[in-house]
């Protein structure tokens, strides 16, 4: 969908409610780190990804995805099989993540979870909650949790 502009004066607005290039989301990505760059300093490093294999079959079966967030490090996924949970995996990702996370030189770590998920388990490992959205009769709703190093 665009939206009229028949002056041309500003760029158009061009709307994508499905299937948007990822390649543009790539170039927004790149002129807000530019931004930022330019007005904080800050840079954002590369994602960091902490992966559980199978030892079988060397396949991917599990594990925590993050990203630089400013001066915080964004755990994206965190994924721990059913059958494996309760051992230490997840904590064990997490440190590696936060021993990560120091080095970069940022302020801690940051996640959202689901009420069907884990607020437990974050909380058990030292985060604790700073913002919450409210679900529906047909939707969970959500907590956002923080480790401050």
């Amino acid at each position: 969908m665009r939206e009229p502009n028949s002056k041309l004066s500003h760029p158009e607005i061009v709307v994508f409610d499905e299937n948007p290039d990822p390649a543009d989301q790539e170039r927004l990505l790149a002129l807000l780190d530019e931004d930022n760059r330019r007005k904080s300093g800050i840079v954002d490093q590369s994602d960091i990804a902490i992966l559980l294999r199978d030892p079988q079959t060397a396949e991917v079966v599990g594990g925590l995805w993050a990203e630089d967030d400013y001066a915080w490090v964004f755990i994206k996924y965190l994924v721990v099989p059913e059958q494996w949970r309760g051992i230490g995996l997840g904590a064990r990702m997490l440190e590696h993540a936060e021993m990560i996370a120091r080095a970069r030189g940022r302020v801690g770590l940051w996640l959202n979870t689901f009420d069907f998920q884990s607020r437990g388990f974050y909380e058990k490992v030292g985060f604790a909650a700073f913002g919450r959205l409210e679900g529906t009769n047909e939707h969970d709703g959500q907590t956002f949790l923080c480790k401050r190093f």
